[in-house]
């Protein structure tokens, strides 16, 4: 889900396995367009971690958003090697996990 400001907030299971969730997250996955891609993967792991860290328990990321956003900035990576901001920002969404735990 994504509120007024185009953020992603917490979310019901039914929608983030839903089909245009899924729809959303395959055309990802297969874009050949890294910058959406990377963008993607960027958002879902910065505003996931700070959403995991408040929202524990009931009401939390209904969607493991780590995965999702190493994937899509692996997939950025991988159709734009010459980018670094895209190895650069896996690499500090691993940092930022590894310290939040």
């Amino acid at each position: 889900m994504i509120n007024q400001n185009g953020l992603p907030t917490s979310h019901n299971l039914e929608e983030a396995r839903g089909d245009f969730a899924v729809r959303a997250i395959g055309e990802l996955k297969a874009s050949p367009d890294a910058i959406t891609v990377g963008i993607a993967g960027t958002v879902v792991g910065q505003y996931g971690l700070m959403l995991s860290g408040m929202l524990r328990g009931t009401g939390k990321f209904a969607v493991d958003y780590f995965p999702l956003a190493e994937a899509f900035l692996g997939h950025a990576r991988d159709i734009d090697p010459a980018n670094a901001a895209w190895a650069s920002n896996l690499e500090e969404l691993r940092k930022l996990r590894a310290s939040a735990r």
